[in-house]
Order: C-alpha cells, then structure tokens, then sequence
C-alpha cells in the first residue's frame, strides 16, 4: 500500500533513530541525503521514504529547509508517497504560503487510499490552510470531513471554532472550542 510506512524491526527502528539525532544535531543536508540514498534497510524504497519523511517531520520545527529537503528525497524515491506531500504541505504552511500548502494536499489526497489513517489530518491541515486564505467555506467543508474520519480528534474541533468566531456563529464556537478541549483536556491552543 502506497500511502501506509513499512513495518521496521527494532534493529531498524534504532538506525533510524540514530540517523535522526545526528541530522537533528547538525549533520549538513548533503551527507544526510546521501546516506538516504545509500540505507540498504530491509524495507527497500517504503523503508527509505518512510525515514526521510520521518526525519522531515523532526526537522520542521527546527531546519525548514532541511525537512522538505527530506520530503523531496521522499517523493524522489516514491512519487505516490503521501506522507512526503503532508510534509511538504507543512513546510509551506509555516512559510504562510498557503496556495502551495493546498497544492501538496490535495497531491497527498489524491495517492491516498480512502481509508488511510492519515486522512483526517490531511483534511484538518487543508482546513487550515484555507482558513488562511480566507476560504471559509471550503475550509469548512474540509474540517467536516476530518471530523466524519475521526471524531475523537481535537484540531477539526479547534479549527471549526476559529471558523465559527470568524463568521460571528460564537455559541457554535465555544461548543466546537470545548469540545476540543474535552477530547484532550491539555489541548492549550482551545483555551
């Protein structure tokens, strides 16, 4: 299955750890590239994309520009990964540039299979960055639908709030807004 990561032994599962604590450290993008291309895992393509996409989610928060260079090595060795497409997303997400965030979900949806667990946070993260743009209805749409996928999912919740304050609907905002909070009482973007 395209879009699920490959099943990894621990002895796996700690070569990439180790992998990822170096590149969080600091090791330049090129050397990580190049060991990307070089892992002989006994996953073969999904083993590797499964890492760089992991390693790009770490990375995020720290070296945008080294995670969608993960991303992209992900999609350079599989096409139809979406897990790469998500991360890609983020990366635009957090650079505000909202069009191509879209762009990259909508490619993560469409090599998705439908019943992905990763759907919900495809369609909640679409949601946003619609709500970016001012896109209120479709952004609703979209939040609709991750909270059908998964209803015990706090952000739909969160972000279908924001959605109603916006559109002056405050009532449904403070039942959306609790609502997230019950799902997970530490949920501090709610409060």
């Amino acid at each position: 299955n395209k879009c699920y990561p490959s099943q990894m032994d621990a002895s796996r599962l700690r070569k990439g750890l180790e992998k990822i604590v170096n590149t969080v450290r600091g090791i330049a993008h090129e050397e990580t590239n190049r060991d990307l291309r070089n892992y002989k895992g006994g996953g073969g393509k999904s083993g590797k994309t499964s890492e760089a996409c992991l390693m790009g989610l770490l990375l995020l928060s720290k070296d945008l520009e080294r995670a969608r260079l993960c991303f992209e090595e992900a999609l350079r060795i599989n096409p139809d990964d979406a897990y790469a497409y998500v991360g890609i997303g983020l990366y635009y997400s957090q650079k505000k540039d909202y069009e191509r965030a879209i762009t990259n979900y909508q490619t993560a949806l469409k090599v998705c299979v439908e019943n992905w667990e990763g759907l919900p946070s495809i369609h909640n993260n679409m949601s946003t960055a619609l709500l970016g743009l001012n896109r209120y209805e479709e952004a609703l749409k979209h939040i609709d639908e991750a909270i059908k996928l998964h209803p015990t999912f706090p952000e739909p919740y969160f972000n279908r709030g924001l959605h109603h304050n916006i559109m002056g609907a405050y009532d449904k905002a403070i039942d959306d807004l609790t609502r997230a909070i019950e799902l997970e009482p530490d949920y501090f973007d709610a409060i």
